[in-house]
């Protein structure tokens, strides 16, 4: 299989999700996503758990809201550096703030603000990460 035909599979309703007008002065958007997808997920594992992930919730690509894998917070960002205008970045679980780069904590994506959280060190009993 090709890895446009692979992600042909994955992708959830490709015309409806990435209409032409979605990319700022790319004409070959589809292409574009290929590359982007190759990218970020570029092993038979992450692209299947990212095949499933949008297949099972294709809105994280409008909503940019965890709980979802990594990856899918990966393809969020890179297809928004890309130049997708109708991907939302991943959004913060905390205060819904959108994302550039991210921190998780369990399945939730977080900002650096609400992200975080100091637990006392076992040793000293001073906050630590």
């Amino acid at each position: 299989m090709t890895h446009d035909r692979g992600i042909q599979m994955c992708w959830p309703t490709r015309s409806a999700s990435l209409p032409p007008s979605c990319w700022h002065g790319a004409s070959a958007g589809w292409a574009v996503v290929v590359d982007v997808v190759i990218s970020v997920a570029g092993g038979r594992a992450k692209r299947r758990k990212l095949a499933q992930e949008l297949s099972a919730r294709p809105a994280v690509l409008t909503d940019g809201r965890s709980p979802a894998p990594r990856v899918i917070g990966d393809l969020l960002i890179a297809l928004r550096r890309a130049g997708a205008t109708v991907i939302s970045p991943p959004v913060c679980a905390g205060c819904g703030k959108s994302l550039r780069t991210m921190q998780r904590r369990g399945q939730d994506w977080y900002c650096g603000v609400c992200g975080p959280r100091r637990e006392p060190c076992g040793l000293a009993a001073t906050p630590g990460r």
